[in-house]
């Protein structure tokens, strides 16, 4: 590192030794030390300007993750109860989708190659995996409990006892379907975050907090 940092010092300096060690009069060495000091200045505000930018996304895939994992927390919940408490089938009642927009931005892919591998593997397995094969596994369970339950929703009270004893098990069956897979989501989503939080590494880090400010919400930012 400290060798790093000599290397960095002698690149932006030897300019300016040249001109010390040069017989360039005055004004022509002026315009040369302007030129150098403003190339410095551009490639540290470009430098700058990509060490933010990058934070930025990698925090935004942060928060779809927890985004993600609170969804499926709560609708693990409102399955639960419904089950419970023997809901009638709900024609209304609409799968959970998990989203995915921001991992789906070429930058957020440009900036999660630059991790560590290992978790740079684990955000694809995450995207690729729990998230996507939960929403079409959802939808898949859904159609098919949906064209089972046609007869079930708007003439529930005109059943027979056992129509209704298959139309509750029908629902319930897609709703626990529904909570399992929430459930994995959940757990895929805490694993990773276990290992991937760009939001604590930036409020640990005085550059980053300096840039960026130290705001951040209680589950990012691993304060309890």
């Amino acid at each position: 590192m400290r060798r790093l940092i000599s290397s960095i010092t002698y690149f932006f300096t030897w300019p300016f030794r040249i001109l010390k060690k040069s017989r360039i009069d005055n004004f022509v060495g002026g315009l040369i030390f302007g030129a150098v000091f403003s190339l410095v200045v551009n490639i540290a505000t470009v430098q700058l300007q990509e060490v933010i930018q990058k934070q930025r996304i990698l925090e935004a895939v942060e928060n779809e993750i927890v985004t993600n994992a609170i969804r499926a927390g709560v609708r693990i919940e409102q399955n639960e109860n419904q089950v419970r408490e023997k809901q009638l089938p709900n024609y209304y009642h609409t799968p959970l989708k998990y989203i995915s927009n921001v991992w789906q931005n070429s930058e957020a892919i440009k900036y999660t190659v630059e991790l560590d591998p290992e978790i740079q593997g684990e955000i694809q397995i995450y995207y690729s995996s729990a998230i996507e094969s939960a929403n079409e596994l959802v939808e898949l369970d859904y159609r098919l409990q949906q064209s089972r339950l046609s007869d079930c929703y708007f003439s529930f009270e005109q059943l027979e006892e056992t129509q209704k004893e298959t139309c509750l098990e029908i629902y319930q069956t897609m709703l626990l379907n529904e909570a399992d897979t929430a459930e994995s989501v959940l757990n895929n989503s805490y694993n990773l975050l276990k290992k991937f939080h760009p939001t604590k590494d930036r409020l640990s880090n005085p550059l980053l907090r300096l840039l960026l400010g130290d705001k951040a919400m209680v589950v990012l930012s691993g304060k309890k």
